[in-house]
């Protein structure tokens, strides 16, 4: 997916509100240079993440949508050294307050590391986006991505995670979710070295792919939740 998929979804932000349920518009954006920039740190309280590819040299940042007028929302992006820290928070956390989307458009180039960390709400890293290693916290928020990196890890209380993965070399994996069902997808040009833990749920492993090149390491585990591999 591109930029373009995800930025200027004015018509949908603009119908009215129902009810009592009076909702304020939220349409922020930052531009900043990518140049000396390694690593990248999302945080959401209740925004919908996504990090997609641009053409452009810049990273851009568009949060938008509509929140209840008596939720305060901020949004801040700053540099730090290398890093960039992007940050939405809000007076209250429930995603039910408000229906808000943080795009992350970065151009095509290596991090080091991304790390996104939300409360309530889900988060996509698009296809064409490489880091070195790439993390995923949330306590609802559902965990989804194609991209490439070497290692990873996410961690949810309640929302599911889902991999697509088509590695180049070796990749190593820790993911976890308390409830939620744990998906990965692999290419059929790596082998899966995967250790699978559950306690009620189930484990299916549909997944017959070998290579001597491409292999995925990694620990899986769900308390309540199933795996499926394939």
């Amino acid at each position: 997916m591109t930029i373009n998929k995800f930025f200027g979804d004015q018509d949908a932000m603009n119908k009215p509100s129902n009810g009592n349920n009076f909702l304020a518009k939220i349409d922020k954006k930052r531009i900043l240079t990518s140049t000396g920039i390694q690593n990248l740190s999302i945080y959401s309280t209740f925004a919908r993440v996504n990090v997609v590819i641009t053409d452009s040299p810049n990273i851009n940042i568009h949060l938008y949508g509509k929140v209840k007028t008596n939720v305060n929302v901020t949004f801040s992006c700053k540099v730090v050294d290398n890093e960039l820290i992007i940050k939405q928070n809000s007076s209250k956390e429930d995603s039910s307050v408000g229906d808000l989307i943080l795009t992350v458009a970065v151009p095509r180039k290596r991090f080091d590391r991304i790390a996104i960390t939300t409360m309530s709400s889900n988060t996509t890293v698009y296809s064409g986006i490489i880091c070195k290693t790439l993390t995923f916290k949330s306590l609802y928020g559902n965990l989804k991505t194609s991209s490439s990196f070497e290692k990873s890890s996410a961690n949810t209380k309640n929302g599911n995670i889902d991999y697509f993965i088509s590695p180049k070399g070796e990749v190593f994996l820790d993911l976890y979710t308390l409830s939620g069902n744990i998906i990965l997808d692999f290419c059929s040009n790596a082998s899966a070295v995967i250790t699978t833990k559950t306690m009620s749920g189930k484990v299916i492993n549909r997944y017959k792919g070998r290579s001597r090149d491409n292999v995925v390491h990694g620990t899986v585990e769900t308390k309540t939740g199933s795996i499926l591999i394939m």
